[in-house]
């Protein structure tokens, strides 16, 4: 699916907005990252910020790429668990228990992942004239909430309870149980149902919800000052902004 919208946006410098900028790292720690974002970093800020931005530098031209920015949220682990665990946490050599309980802890809990980047930010300015500022950004977002079934297929594999029959190494086939050593666990390469009781694919998706979407971003504004007399002083700024996603 194909999204298009086009956003424009003009402000004061005074004025207050609601606003969101992933890639402005040339402004943290100042605490006033809105009031100094300058160049290509206005776009989605302030664009009439492009007006002053050659007052505190004497770089007309201002160019970068690469800018990236990541974010992941889930009610698996918390920050602290994260934190301690990570690095001691191993689900090859968790018993296969200790395995279908991470599962059901894992079933139905949301997972989103954010991956914003900059692909091309570039801004000219000039005292007399104004600045303009072009900004190509990418936006993937991903949010699931895996089904109880898909979870156990996705932590157990072959040895899920969800299997009738277990296939060993050297052909031999028994019956799935919960009372099968870890060595004979570590020899299961496939395991199968009986035809009457073979799982279909929407009771394995059931419970599961999906969503992806990849957008890019092309925005350009413009800006300049408009009043300059007895001490007051009046930007003003445009920006126009084209989405195309998919989904």
């Amino acid at each position: 699916m194909k999204v298009f919208k086009l956003l424009i946006l003009m402000a004061l410098p005074a004025a207050v907005f609601g606003q969101v900028e992933n890639g402005g790292f040339v402004n943290l720690g100042r605490g006033v990252s809105t009031a100094f974002a300058q160049d290509y970093q206005a776009l989605g800020i302030n664009p009439s910020n492009l007006g002053w931005t050659h007052q505190f530098s004497e770089k007309r031209i201002h160019l970068g790429s690469a800018e990236l920015s990541a974010s992941l949220y889930s009610e698996f682990f918390s920050r602290s668990e994260l934190q301690s665990n990570f690095s001691e946490f191993s689900l090859m050599n968790s018993s296969r228990a200790e395995k279908s309980e991470l599962a059901q802890s894992f079933a139905t809990t949301p997972l989103a992942f954010n991956l914003n980047s900059m692909i091309f930010g570039g801004a000219i300015t000039n005292e007399k004239l104004g600045g303009i500022a072009l900004k190509v950004n990418n936006k993937t977002t991903y949010n699931s909430q895996i089904g109880e079934t898909l979870a156990d297929l996705v932590f157990l594999g072959n040895t899920s309870f969800l299997w009738e029959t277990l296939v060993l190494e050297d052909g031999t086939e028994i019956t799935n149980s919960e009372d099968l050593t870890p060595e004979t666990l570590a020899m299961v390469v496939s395991a199968y149902n009986s035809p009457e009781n073979a799982l279909s694919l929407r009771s394995v998706l059931d419970g599961t919800k999906l969503s992806f979407v990849n957008t890019t971003e092309f925005q350009l504004g413009y800006g300049r000052n408009v009043i300059n007399t007895n001490g007051v002083d009046i930007h003003l700024g445009v920006s126009g902004k084209y989405i195309l996603g998919h989904n």
